[in-house]
């Protein structure tokens, strides 16, 4: 499981199909070393699972890495905060922007984008990876809710 630097194990099988289909992804763009290096990515839903995976995969090539998340406060069951994560990403060699976001809320992302770009020159890739649930159909679902 080393192979092209997957080091981290998750029991959830989703969440280590999509990181191992991201490191060859990334493994496809060029050197492992050079792919990501000084790219800013803004990832949705990165204080835990897949997302956070993703950003930890990401700083490991030296990313500036943009964690948009809803988590502040520890969840009794659920370890992680955009602040932990954060941390984590430092930690593999990242440069972190941790950002309140409720995906739902146009403001919280408009300044989240903005405070990427005034911190880091600009957005690279998105990983769009949070979700958000309305349960109706899609005729009677919102535009605000269908971002």
């Amino acid at each position: 499981m080393s192979k092209k630097g997957f080091t981290r194990i998750d029991t959830n099988r989703k969440t280590l199909q999509v990181y191992r289909y991201f490191v060859d992804l990334v493994s496809t763009v060029g050197s492992s070393k050079m792919a990501l290096a000084g790219k800013t990515i803004f990832i949705t839903g990165a204080s835990r699972g897949i997302g956070k995976a993703i950003a930890l995969r990401a700083a490991k090539d030296g990313a500036n890495v943009v964690i948009a998340a809803k988590t502040t406060a520890p969840h009794p069951k659920l370890p992680g905060t955009i602040y932990t994560a954060a941390q984590e990403v430092e930690a593999a060699g990242g440069k972190c922007l941790p950002c309140v976001v409720d995906v739902r809320d146009e403001d919280q992302v408009l300044n989240a984008v903005n405070s990427a770009v005034d911190k880091f020159g600009g957005i690279d890739v998105l990983v769009n990876n949070a979700s958000a649930i309305h349960l109706t159909g899609t005729v009677d679902t919102p535009m605000n809710v269908m971002i």
